[in-house]
């Protein structure tokens, strides 16, 4: 099924910016990531992060789409036919359907706080 798909993951890390953690230390988790999906067959084109805090209201933090259509531009993906994957319906209203995107919203651990009770 990876054949048909590009994979990339866009990630806010305002924990740099704020001193919490460092630039060195999310590339270390981010490679982590992408080593653990590749060896289980999953391959990951690129991570795009955004380092900024909230309050900076850079271009490139997700709920904006930067990183969608700098992916786009490198990879000359099809917008129409793609999907954004998130656990934030914020990200992918914002993020992904001003570009086109199919969401995929999922329910686990924070995506489970956002669900409307009925």
């Amino acid at each position: 099924m990876q054949e048909y798909f590009l994979l990339f993951i866009i990630t806010n890390q305002s924990g740099i910016s704020k001193g919490i953690t460092t630039d060195f230390e999310v590339e270390l988790v981010n490679k982590y990531i992408v080593e653990t999906l590749l060896f289980n067959g999953i391959i990951i084109n690129q991570v795009f992060g955004c380092r900024h805090k909230t309050e900076d209201n850079c271009i490139c933090r997700k709920q904006k789409s930067y990183f969608i259509k700098l992916a786009d531009e490198l990879f000359n993906l099809n917008l129409r036919k793609s999907f954004i994957v998130d656990n934030h319906p914020c990200n992918e209203e914002e993020c992904g359907l001003n570009v086109g995107l199919t969401p995929i919203y999922v329910l686990t651990n924070q995506g489970n706080k956002h669900r409307e009770t009925n």
